[in-house]
């Protein structure tokens, strides 16, 4: 027992249910807050996801492009080497 102090029971209990009242309510906002960043984080994949197909495709259309600029190349290649024969 403290000094000074008289032992209640009653005040104990309520100063220990108030606690784990307190940490009841600490856990369902972590819980909350946890369940609100999962749903953040899914949401950011979903970007991320769509942000890549993108990506993909430029490359895709990038690649496309540049073997068409190779060819053209060649061509203007062969073009002015026969111009440079006929002169």
């Amino acid at each position: 027992m403290a000094q000074g102090l008289p032992y209640d029971s009653h005040s104990f209990s309520l100063v220990r249910v108030y606690g784990l009242e307190t940490y009841k309510k600490k856990i369902t906002l972590l819980g909350e807050e946890n369940k609100a960043l999962q749903a953040s984080l899914k949401h950011s994949q979903a970007e991320i996801e769509d942000l890549q197909a993108i990506v993909d495709d430029v490359n895709f259309k990038q690649g496309a492009a540049n073997t068409s600029s190779e060819r053209i190349e060649s061509k203007l290649t062969v073009i002015e080497e026969i111009i440079d024969s006929l002169e």
